[in-house]
């Protein structure tokens, strides 16, 4: 188990490892484990399983703000934002990123899944923009990236680097043993997602120094994290992050 923002106490910040089981949600029911794994996860970290929503995750950007009437399940969303204690919001990853937010001056929330998709069409900065309408400050939110993919397993297409013109320079190819910035020419080419989200969190007016960004990678650490590009498994694996203040 994972712990964010440790420097605020009465934030409870979350994220399971490979050891805690799968907790990927099947609104179908489909998967019984998980939903036992889930279950005893927040059980032994003091947090009621039915306080916790649980967005579908569909690799967009829309953005749901949550209060005491919202429904537990969440359809066609890959963030969640809240002003309300008690009220616990998380999303799943397998290599993707999970992204949480601390307001304390006005004590918002949020958490966001951003994959490569999420990336692009700009799920951060419409999470920041739904934390705003709640009254936050950005330059006060604090911001925890947990562990992800990272460059040095994320590989594209060659034909898709185009597609991360605006983040350039975190767009790398392997030439001869190294990793270099993209020129155009040979070698498998890699994206660092962490800095593309961080660039567009520090766009969104929050001070670098707010950014705590993971550089452990999913792929890598095959006993610690479940990672969809390794394992490739016919039902996705998943860990859990989640953010509530008490």
């Amino acid at each position: 188990m994972l712990k964010f923002f440790q420097q605020f106490p009465e934030i409870t910040a979350l994220m399971s490892e490979r050891t805690d089981g799968s907790m990927r949600y099947f609104e179908d029911g489909s998967e019984p484990q998980n939903v036992e794994n889930r279950k005893v996860f927040f059980r032994k970290n003091g947090i009621e399983s039915e306080l916790v929503i649980v967005p579908d995750i569909v690799h967009g950007n829309h953005v749901i703000t949550i209060d005491a009437e919202s429904k537990r399940f969440q359809e066609k969303t890959d963030a969640l934002v809240t002003s309300d204690k008690g009220i616990y919001l998380s999303v799943t990853v397998a290599d993707c990123l999970p992204i949480l937010f601390y307001d304390p001056i006005r004590g918002n929330i949020g958490i966001a899944h951003m994959g490569w998709r999420g990336a692009l069409s700009g799920v951060v900065t419409e999470t920041m923009s739904a934390l705003i309408k709640l009254g936050s400050d950005a330059r006060n939110v604090s911001v925890a990236i947990g562990p992800c993919i990272q460059k040095c397993h994320f590989e594209i297409l060659k034909e898709n680097a185009p597609l991360y013109k605006e983040y350039a320079e975190f767009v790398y190819y392997e030439r001869a043993g190294s990793t270099q910035a993209v020129s155009g020419q040979g070698g498998k080419v890699y994206v660092d997602l962490p800095k593309i989200a961080s660039k567009q969190l520090e766009q969104a007016g929050i001070p670098s120094e707010n950014i705590n960004a993971s550089d452990v990678c999913t792929f890598c650490e095959k006993e610690k994290w479940f990672s969809y590009r390794r394992d490739k498994p016919e039902k996705v694996q998943a860990m859990v992050a989640v953010i509530g203040m008490r």
